[in-house]
């Protein structure tokens, strides 16, 4: 029991990402979309934040249960945003 709880935590960390013609973005592993906007949509996977901007961008589909995302415009970067990052205060008071 202990291993099939343990491979189910390692496969929900996995994700992949697939960019079609820089044009449609399929992404699996996705837990949660923060924002979306015609510019940019920012998400979670692997517990990281994932920002991907261009024009005219849309969340087409989001499967909450199989975490799979897929974003349609013209998409221009993706990029990861690892580590924590610092409020107001935190950036004041170093």
């Amino acid at each position: 029991m202990e291993n099939i709880v343990k491979a189910i935590n390692e496969k929900a960390k996995d994700h992949k990402i697939i960019l079609d013609n820089k044009k449609v973005l399929n992404v699996s592993g996705v837990e949660k979309v923060l924002s979306a906007n015609s510019n940019v949509v920012m998400f979670v996977a692997m517990k990281e934040k994932v920002c991907v901007t261009g024009n005219d961008l849309l969340v087409n589909k989001f499967n909450v249960d199989s975490g799979d995302l897929e974003i349609v415009g013209q998409i221009s970067s993706i990029k990861y945003q690892t580590g924590t990052t610092k409020g107001f205060f935190g950036r004041v008071f170093k």
